[in-house]
């Protein structure tokens, strides 16, 4: 019993992203930004397979780490 009320606070309280997530999504954001620059400044076929080739680790570590933050904040 005392587990399901443990649960069902935990879906109850609204949560909000802390000023560390944000500054962490926003330091993402910059990394993608300065990808796209260089895909803008070298528009072919190697520039897009350099954008690629640099964007799925980037985007691959930004998922596992939301995963992450999220993994540790429900076990608070």
């Amino acid at each position: 019993m005392n587990e399901s009320n443990r649960e069902e606070r935990k879906e109850e309280k609204e949560r909000h992203a802390t000023w560390l997530e944000l500054f962490y999504d926003l330091v993402f954001v910059e990394v993608v930004s300065q990808l796209s620059q260089n895909l803008n400044h070298d528009i072919s076929l190697s520039g897009l397979l350099s954008f690629i080739a640099l964007f799925i680790p980037v985007w691959l570590a930004w998922i596992g780490a939301t995963f992450l933050l999220l993994g540790l904040i429900l076990m608070i």
